[in-house]
């Protein structure tokens, strides 16, 4: 037999390494000296920066995808940081969304002064607690945008100007774990809505759950349920539409590294989802060395000005000091 050893020591040794990683992720945010301030004084400003970092590109990517640039974004601004999702908005903008419940809408790099706007969801109970948006989509032609809270498993909709207008709890969404619950969440051309969720088991487990619904999930009307089974140790974190109609897929796992986080893009196509099936998907390319590691959790896309697709990642710097909030 080759590969190592048998599949259980295999296994054994993943475990290990994975739990190893894990503790070093518990150590990192934990309270004390990793964190940028315990009780920070408020800070409203409306300032932004984005330092640009040397960018070089990991051996392995395929010949297309081209690295246009790195930036270090930092704020003074207290609602700053823990970006879990990203939308690409009109004008050369972007759209951060927080585990804390906050939005950050700034300028491209490039495009000219960030210009940010920092703003808090005024989500009525029982939501004020649970706050960790993990999930954004948008529509385009009417601007509304989609949040996906994961710690309640709960989905609000937003109008054109980021105000919300309606939330509920998607019924087949709620036998979903207590935080990992729905990580990603797309609104294809067509109108239908796909979620993956993080996970339905342990730690070691492969498969998380999906659900592709015919529209709105908050319409009321039954998904078509299906599993996502990424790499072993890999998890969902966000998705965003190619032009051809294929989504474009970030995970993320823990590795034994500091930060001690891993990533990686695949594609998949829609038309392949079947009930109760696995999604198939094709792997694109790793975001590793000598890429900075950090928790890369945003995903966004839009057409370039070459004719070509602008791939946007934004990291979570999960408020710890040894990391960053990260734009590629």
């Amino acid at each position: 037999m080759t590969g190592g050893g048998p599949p259980s020591s295999r296994w054994s040794r993943e475990r290990r390494r994975r739990l190893l990683a894990a503790a070093l992720l518990c150590l990192l945010v934990a309270p004390g000296t990793w964190w940028r301030a315990a009780e920070p004084v408020p800070d409203g400003r409306d300032i932004l920066t984005l330092r640009p970092l040397a960018a070089l590109r990991p051996a392995g990517w395929p010949a297309p995808l081209r690295l246009r640039g790195i930036w270090h974004l930092d704020s003074p601004n207290t609602r700053f940081g823990g970006y879990s999702a990203l939308v690409a908005l009109p004008g050369g903008r972007l759209a951060a969304y927080s585990d804390r419940g906050t939005a950050l809408v700034f300028t491209e790099p490039g495009r000219g002064p960030a210009a940010p706007r920092f703003r808090d969801f005024p989500l009525k109970d029982p939501v004020r607690w649970f706050r960790d948006i993990e999930a954004a989509t948008r529509d385009p032609e009417t601007g509304r945008q989609w949040i996906a809270i994961e710690t309640i498993n709960l989905v609000a909709r937003l109008d054109a100007n980021g105000r919300p207008e309606d939330h509920g709890y998607p019924p087949q969404m709620q036998d979903w774990p207590y935080n990992r619950g729905a990580e990603a969440m797309l609104r294809l051309p067509d109108g239908r809505f796909v979620v993956l969720g993080e996970s339905t088991a342990n730690l070691g487990s492969t498969a998380g759950p999906g659900l592709l619904y015919p529209g709105d999930p908050l319409a009321g009307d039954a998904a078509l349920r299906f599993r996502f089974v990424p790499p072993r140790g890999y998890r969902p974190t966000d998705m965003a539409s190619l032009p051809d109609g294929r989504v474009l897929i970030l995970l993320r796992s823990l590795d034994l590294a500091v930060p001690p986080f891993a990533a990686l893009l695949v594609v998949a196509d829609p038309a392949r989802i079947r009930a109760g099936e696995a999604w198939p998907w094709a792997r694109l390319a790793r975001i590793s060395p000598p890429l900075p590691r950090d928790n890369y959790e945003g995903l966004a896309a839009r057409p370039a000005a070459d004719g070509g697709t602008e791939i946007w990642i934004i990291s979570d710097d999960n408020n710890a000091g040894i990391q960053r909030t990260l734009l590629l």
